[in-house]
């Protein structure tokens, strides 16, 4: 096989894995995500790591970088939950546990 036929595969090949990458997503920001991924992140640590504490939902953190923002940021599940819709009140804590599936 001539030399300048591998050339030519191989940046077929290249371009190929370059537009797949693309679709698939291989090129965003692995922190950029919606507020709904983020909660469920968050939601996912408090119920498996902290076993629904809800006294831990102030130190449950994750990193995320929204829609306007200028650079990724630790976003707390407290914060998530007010963002959400969650009224911050006297239960803000027990509402935050329950809207993340928790007892």
């Amino acid at each position: 096989m001539p030399i300048e036929m591998i050339v030519i595969v191989a940046i077929a090949v290249l371009v190929l894995v370059v537009i797949a990458a693309f679709f698939v997503g291989g090129f965003g920001s692995s922190t950029q995500m919606t507020l709904e991924q983020a909660f469920q992140n968050a939601c996912n640590n408090l119920r498996t790591v902290k076993n629904c504490d809800k006294n831990e939902i102030p130190n449950i953190q994750v990193k995320a970088q929204f829609p306007g923002e200028a650079e990724p940021r630790f976003h707390t599940l407290a914060e998530l939950c007010m963002q959400k819709g969650v009224p911050n009140s006297f239960t803000f804590a027990a509402e935050c546990a329950k809207a993340c599936g928790c007892p």
